[in-house]
């Protein structure tokens, strides 16, 4: 058994994965733009928001998630080229303190006196990093894998 948050354009979905099969727990309608709407690089006051938007959308579904390995397929990209583009690192799989640690990097980067270029060209990747790191934080995973396929 196992966890899935799928990164889509205008969706977030997570699942349990069981025997192979993806059984749909919740879906969050507008995706990354929900969580960060706009264009420009997040101010700290709306990632709070999103923060705060991610943990509703979360909490009714982090209980049953404690000591899962968490699978995100990301087949719109955003993840992966925003990890290399804004972070450096092409790594596919992190611990909680790594993905807390890669949060707060980009935290720091936009709220911080001139946030890097690659930040605002990857506004939806802090989105997507965001959803990722309060999924993990609050469902206590055993850890947090990309996968490598494009769904």
């Amino acid at each position: 058994m196992g966890l899935e948050l799928r990164i889509e354009e205008q969706t977030y979905v997570l699942s349990n994965l069981q025997d192979g099969r993806s059984i749909e727990l919740s879906r969050l309608p507008g995706g990354a733009q929900r969580l960060l709407p706009g264009l420009n690089t997040p101010t700290e006051a709306q990632l709070e928001a999103a923060i705060e938007t991610a943990e509703n959308w979360l909490m009714p579904h982090v209980s049953g998630l404690h000591g899962q390995m968490l699978d995100v397929a990301d087949p719109t990209g955003r993840l992966t080229s925003g990890l290399l583009a804004v972070l450096g690192t092409s790594e596919r799989s992190w611990s909680l303190a790594a993905i807390e640690q890669a949060f707060v990097k980009v935290v720091d980067l936009a709220t911080g006196r001139h946030a890097p270029a690659a930040l605002h060209q990857h506004r939806l990747f802090v989105a997507d990093l965001l959803l990722v790191r309060e999924l993990a934080h609050h469902g206590q995973v055993t850890g947090v894998c990309l996968s490598r396929d494009r769904h």
